[in-house]
């Protein structure tokens, strides 16, 4: 009997495409189940979208549905070589405007997986945490235009409903959440968890261990990443520290990576010996840490226009650390200003309330008005100081939408005026007004008022350099090695009367919003990250919206690089009651 098949069919389909059409069905599935083989890594396939999203079937079943999206001609096979490519059918399917029917193959090795055991699967899930979970996966979903399986499988979730891990390290031990998927969404889904367990007082129930896990012996009250790094100075290679604990290079790299953080060293360069690039090509990643620092690997990559994968990049960085005899959390700031403004508030007036991967990123301009004074139409632009970018611990920096509620417990909004707790000042290359925040409540004081906002405008001739554009956009980025040069400050805030709200789609077939203007004589076409905005217009046909006001604000901000840009976004929109 056929079913609906309509959700492998777009995972293999959209893997096929992300992998630019060139690779036959063997390929594909490897990537899709998440795969360790080489080649995936060759490629950089394991930082796709649809790694691993296909481990719920196994590599047999993946070849019996292969076989029915060629037979339907969803896809057509390259005679001589065995690529796979896609047909004009195949985007109705991944477009939702056609449903895929076939047979799905019985896998009764997989009825219980290797990751599970009997007991595991006979235990029952809190369905009003399942239900919880699967709000705000569609919500992530929605935000980022994505299927939700792209964020985490129903298995992941009835896991995390089963188990109810309360730290991170727990969260590793869910189906189907790997190092990148925990950095990027298990916070947030952590954070809600525990609330959850918290009000319900339930207590984190431990998964039983599989056969892979009960080889491994693990010394209570130690955090792993301590493990592998005293095991790691004592002699151990990184391949034995892979055995021993049955995990990826990239893991036992990362763990090394936390080590350092936590304040100690590593006593040998033994890591170097797993980096398989020439030594010329060492010395170029070498002198970019040295250039770009080692807390972010996007701008090294970006620098070394992607030659090096990121496998290599993490073991040349901790060689890097090793050579420089660094232990991160000993550190101490050469500027004397960081000092002083360690423990302290600053207020800002939001400004930028932008969505940035599964979080969101704030800033605004400090008042530096006596807070007890009375905010007026005609407020002294002395009273008025610079861009402040709070950011957080992550390495990119943004702040889970939980982690920034205030303490009325409303996330900020823009014009909102924020107490904020920052810890020091902590610029990048391209971002010079970052502050890392400290341990504190964020507070907001009071609602900045709008007619008094052109007193925080940036009086300036262009939005930066001008004359790059990508496929979609116009004059929308900026090529890394003039931002290098020339940045001096990554924020603005400039009036408009007229902006016109596009919706389109993108060459990802994901339904984006633009903003096009006109400012000092250039016309501008970039993309809108204002979660307000796009929550509006995501919702509105694909078409162009004219907006016209006589107190309309953007504010626009410089991107981390990506592909060796920075891209200029739209961060906010001042007043929403215009866009609805």
């Amino acid at each position: 009997e056929k079913v609906d098949i309509t959700i492998p069919a777009q995972k293999f389909l959209s893997c096929i495409k992300r992998t630019d059409e060139i690779f036959g069905a063997g390929h594909i599935i490897d990537v899709l189940r998440g795969s360790q083989a080489k080649k995936i890594f060759k490629f950089g396939h394991q930082d796709l979208s649809t790694y691993g999203i296909g481990s719920d079937y196994s590599k047999k079943q993946w070849f019996h549905l292969s076989r029915q999206f060629l037979h339907q001609e969803l896809v057509v096979q390259d005679m001589e070589y065995g690529s796979l490519k896609l047909t004009d059918k195949a985007w109705d399917v991944l477009q939702g405007r056609q449903t895929v029917l076939g047979r799905l193959q019985e896998d009764e090795a997989n009825n219980i997986s290797d990751n599970e055991s009997e007991e595991d699967a006979t235990l029952g899930y809190d369905r009003d945490l399942l239900a919880i979970l699967k709000n705000m996966r569609k919500t992530l979903a929605d935000n980022a235009n994505l299927p939700p399986y792209v964020i985490f499988h129903d298995r992941t979730l009835i896991e995390m409903s089963t188990y109810f891990p309360h730290s991170l390290e727990r969260m590793l031990d869910v189906y189907g959440i790997g190092e990148g998927k925990l950095e990027k969404y298990g916070g947030i889904f952590l954070d809600v968890i525990i609330e959850y367990c918290r009000q319900h007082q339930i207590e984190e129930r431990p998964k039983a261990l599989s056969r892979r896990q009960k080889s491994i012996v693990k010394p209570l009250q130690r955090r792993k990443h301590h493990i592998v790094g005293d095991l790691y100075n004592t002699g151990r290679s990184i391949p034995e520290i892979m055995s021993e604990f049955g995990i990826k290079q990239t893991t036992a790299l990362d763990h090394l990576y936390k080590y350092i953080q936590d304040g100690n060293s590593l006593d040998s360069d033994e890591m170097i010996n797993n980096s398989t690039i020439p030594q010329e090509q060492r010395d170029a990643v070498l002198e970019a840490f040295a250039r770009f620092g080692h807390e972010l690997l996007r701008p090294v990559f970006d620098a070394l226009e992607g030659r090096i994968n990121y496998e290599e990049l993490k073991i040349i960085r901790l060689y890097y650390l090793y050579k420089n005899n660094v232990a991160l959390s000993n550190i101490q700031s050469e500027n004397p200003d960081q000092s002083k403004e360690s423990g302290i508030y600053k207020q800002i007036v939001c400004l930028a309330n932008s969505r940035k991967y599964s979080g969101r990123c704030i800033a605004g301009k400090e008042i530096l008005k006596d807070k007890n004074h009375a905010l007026e139409d005609d407020l002294d632009v002395d009273m008025v100081g610079g861009w402040i970018r709070p950011i957080s611990a992550q390495k990119t920096g943004e702040f889970s939408i939980n982690s920034i509620t205030l303490t009325n417990g409303k996330n900020p909004e823009l014009l909102d005026i924020i107490s904020i707790p920052i810890a020091k000042h902590s610029p990048n290359h391209c971002q010079t007004e970052n502050y890392l925040i400290d341990e504190g409540p964020w507070v907001k004081t009071g609602n900045f008022p709008l007619t008094a906002l052109s007193a925080l405008c940036d009086y300036v001739d262009s939005l930066w350099i001008n004359n790059h554009s990508s496929s979609f956009g116009l004059n929308d980025r900026i090529p890394v090695d003039l931002i290098n040069a020339s940045l001096k400050s990554s924020l603005l805030l400039i009036k408009l009367n007229k902006l016109s709200i596009v919706v389109e789609e993108d060459a990802k077939m994901l339904k984006k919003v633009r903003a096009e203007f006109d400012f000092k004589g250039e016309r501008y076409r970039l993309l809108v990250t204002d979660p307000i905005v796009e929550g509006i217009y995501l919702k509105k046909e694909f078409g162009s919206y004219s907006i016209l006001s006589n107190d309309l604000y953007v504010s626009i901000y410089i991107s981390e690089p990506f592909n060796g840009y920075c891209y200029k976004l739209v961060a906010g929109i001042i007043p929403n009651i215009v866009l609805t």
